[in-house]
């Protein structure tokens, strides 16, 4: 007789996935991207450009750029600020590659249980892009963690009928919106799966109180982006 995984998310679970993002960001950074860079190499483009925009005063301020986005540039920025901009595009970077590996660990939990969440940041290690993209001097692994976060709070609010799982799923959908404007080629499916799953299921207080629990962060995203 099998015994199914237990595929809820515990609060254990949160340092669990830390240490595993860390140790997943290690792994990746000190030895796999190694075989598609130098020991020291990093990658960017247009590095002038997201070093004014991490340096600049303010977050909207002169010498930012319009065709980045401001949200996405608050991790690296947040470094900035007792580091150089070079050093801070590196430490946003790495952490936002640890973050990375904590959401896509949690993501597995959600899908097979522990074993499974381990199982997915192994396969992750087989992606290029993956391996190195602690090394890209960029904004793009902030966006690449509001989207995984995306992903995972769709399918935790999807999967349960409570409020906090739906209200991390608009959370998710949100930082994908800032993220940058492609973003909007995932968050509406992954909108309508949650529209889907509120309407189809669970009584008339519980579709409205989740309604309103994934509409608030979109609506403050939204603001935001204003």
């Amino acid at each position: 007789m099998t015994v199914a995984p237990n595929t809820a998310i515990r609060w254990m679970d949160i340092p669990i996935a830390i240490l595993l993002g860390i140790g997943w960001t290690i792994l990746c950074c000190d030895w796999l991207a190694h075989f598609h860079t130098a020991p020291d190499g990093v990658f960017y483009a247009d590095l002038i450009e997201y070093c004014n925009g991490v340096s600049t005063r303010n977050l909207l301020g002169p010498g930012t750029s319009n065709k980045r986005s401001a949200f996405a540039m608050m991790l690296p920025r947040y470094f900035s600020q007792s580091h150089q901009a070079f050093d801070g595009l590196a430490l946003g970077a790495i952490w936002g590659q640890v973050g990375i590996g904590a959401i896509l660990y949690l993501w597995g939990v959600l899908i097979g249980g522990r074993r499974m969440g381990i199982s997915i940041l192994l396969l992750a290690c087989v992606a290029a892009p993956l391996t190195f993209i602690s090394r890209v001097l960029s904004s793009y692994p902030a966006m690449s963690l509001c989207f995984v976060t995306g992903a995972f709070g769709t399918m935790w609010g999807m999967k349960r009928r409570t409020l906090f799982p739906t209200f991390i799923a608009g959370c998710g959908l949100g930082c994908t919106l800032l993220a940058d404007t492609r973003g909007i080629v995932w968050a509406l499916p992954w909108l309508s799966g949650m529209l889907l799953s509120i309407f189809l299921r669970g009584s008339l207080l519980n579709k409205m109180l989740r309604l309103c629990a994934l509409a608030i962060p979109i609506y403050y995203s939204h603001e935001f982006a204003n």
